[in-house]
């Protein structure tokens, strides 16, 4: 799991917690160490063997990583794609989205998966002003080595109509764009 965060000069790292033989820990570090840490992972069967292949997990500094644990050895064990993160979450100013919980992982028809997260923070009381907008995240990851360029120029932008539409069951209801997002060519979207 996520070493999640609280330690001024921690980095952000993956833990996984052998339950056999000597029951050692082992800490996948990623990005730079201080003042950051790795939210809850979420971890992937790619083969079918019941055994995790793949974990994602975000950071404080809006980096959405992907680990590689397909290896039969531990030692092989890393940060996917050359130690860079899948995708780097900024608001429109260019600031880092803090990522604080799993994503959600969903199949994509065209092949690889939408790491599906949302960004924000609540976690000390100096978040609860902070009026920073957040934003919700759909990445494809096409499982090519290939990570999401920086920017949001790969990413279709849809937005949510401020103004409610109703109501069910006492549950709000909006309205969002349904903005067409290109898969083929040299006009393919990321997400």
């Amino acid at each position: 799991n996520g070493n999640g965060w609280g330690r001024e000069n921690q980095g952000a790292a993956l833990l996984i917690q052998f339950l056999d033989g000597a029951r050692e820990l082992m800490k996948l570090p990623v990005g730079s160490p201080g003042g950051n840490g790795l939210s809850a992972a979420r971890l992937l069967d790619t083969n079918a063997d019941q055994i995790p292949d793949v974990a994602y997990a975000g950071d404080l500094l809006g980096q959405m990583w992907k680990f590689d644990l397909g290896s039969s050895s531990a030692n092989d064990w890393k940060a996917a794609l050359d130690g860079r993160p899948l995708f780097s979450a900024r608001d429109a100013a260019g600031e880092p989205q803090p990522i604080s919980a799993a994503p959600l992982l969903v199949p994509h028809p065209a092949g690889g998966r939408m790491v599906v997260f949302g960004t924000g923070r609540m976690l000390s009381d100096g978040d609860r002003s902070d009026a920073a907008v957040q934003s919700a995240y759909g990445i494809r990851d096409k499982d090519d080595g290939q990570a999401v360029p920086p920017g949001r120029s790969t990413l279709i932008e849809q937005s949510v109509d401020p103004a409610p539409v109703g109501s069910i069951a006492g549950r709000t209801l909006w309205t969002s764009t349904d903005n067409p997002l290109p898969l083929q060519a040299d006009g393919a979207k990321r997400g």
